[in-house]
């Protein structure tokens, strides 16, 4: 059992966030990354067609996708790039129908 203080640290030495998690920044890392990437994929393929399609976001989502895990092999490539394809049409999708943006 570990106890965090109020400082953020827990009495082993080791430090744990105002959450209680310890994967906090490598989520951070990671979902910074994708954006990062989801974006420059997004303007790419935009400015190379001069249109706004919802084709636009699925193949950014999905370059994304594969780039982030390129190195883990062939099937986390095809889950991601297929996840974050779907997470792209979602957002075209919300936006268009007013639910956010």
């Amino acid at each position: 059992v570990t106890y965090k203080s109020t400082m953020g640290h827990e009495a082993g030495g080791e430090y744990v966030d105002e959450f209680g998690g310890e994967e906090g920044g490598a989520a951070s890392n990671a979902m910074g990354a994708l954006a990062i990437m989801f974006s420059a994929y997004e303007s790419i393929i935009y400015y190379s067609t001069d249109e706004d399609r919802a084709v636009n976001y699925l193949g950014a989502g999905a370059l994304a996708g594969v780039t982030y895990k390129s190195t883990m092999g062939l099937r986390p490539m095809g889950v991601y790039g297929v996840g974050l394809a779907a997470v792209g049409l979602g957002a075209v999708w919300a936006s268009r129908k007013g639910y956010y943006g």
